[in-house]
């Protein structure tokens, strides 16, 4: 596996170099043959899409477009904001404050790992508040 990434990123290097050298992306790169031509780019685009860090900001590209397009519909033509052109998307770029921040991931961590205190706690609360409000309608 790692030959390959290995053959893939030699193989965008050899695309890189060409493009510098003419100004232009070039597609009579030679490669050996068409089946590793086509191989290295599959194996090129395979990586691309399953890193997680180049899926996480298209998303937020993405979702940053969406919200814009509805401020500036909102803004200029005085549209009301639909499902898609909302400006809520942008709450989207916020979920980049969990991976930036190291005390946030231990926070949910700690609520997913002690899920069934958590829960006998919330269950403690709702019948703390239930008792609360039969007293208050009794007396």
């Amino acid at each position: 596996r790692i030959a390959r990434v290995i053959r893939a990123l030699l193989m965008v290097a050899k695309v890189v170099r060409v493009v510098l050298k003419t100004g232009s992306a070039v597609t009579s790169v030679r490669v050996s043959s068409n089946s590793h031509q086509f191989a290295a780019r599959a194996l090129f685009q395979y990586h691309v899409v399953t890193d997680f860090r180049v899926v996480i900001y298209v998303i937020y590209i993405v979702t940053t477009l969406f919200g814009a397009v509805g401020l500036i519909r909102n803004i200029v033509f005085n549209r009301t904001f639909t499902t898609v052109w909302n400006p809520l998307w942008f709450s989207i770029g916020l979920m980049d404050m969990v991976r930036r921040m190291p005390t946030l991931p231990n926070v949910f961590r700690a609520i997913t790992i002690r899920r069934r205190e958590l829960l006998q706690t919330s269950a403690l609360g709702l019948y703390l508040f239930y008792l609360y409000g039969i007293a208050g309608f009794v007396f």
